[in-house]
């Protein structure tokens, strides 16, 4: 799975993400977390160079 595919996986609250382990069950996870932020910061390395990023 892309990295862009992880992040939209998080904000579509799905499965095993921290979003939804965050809102529904008002859990904080720390490994989710972690790979939310991981996750973030790649898309962030991977979009650097673009003009445009298309939602």
């Amino acid at each position: 799975m892309s990295s862009i595919e992880a992040l939209r996986r998080e904000h579509n609250a799905e499965d095993g993400t921290f979003l939804l382990l965050a809102r529904a069950e008002g859990v904080w996870n720390r490994d989710a977390f972690n790979r939310l932020q991981r996750v973030m910061r790649e898309v962030c390395e991977e979009l650097a160079d673009r003009d445009r990023i298309d939602r």
